[in-house]
């Protein structure tokens, strides 16, 4: 998904995702956490 791309319905974000990688959790479609940007390889 690309972040230009508009989000279903179903799934609610705290913000607009404005850089990559940004990576979201979601529960039910609702935001739970959220990595923006590359941190090293310990983050992944």
């Amino acid at each position: 998904m690309s972040i230009y791309d508009e989000l279903p319905e179903s799934i609610t974000l705290d913000s607009v995702a404005v850089f990559t990688p940004t990576f979201v959790l979601l529960v039910d479609g609702q935001e739970t956490g959220r990595i923006t940007g590359y941190l090293g390889e310990d983050f992944f």
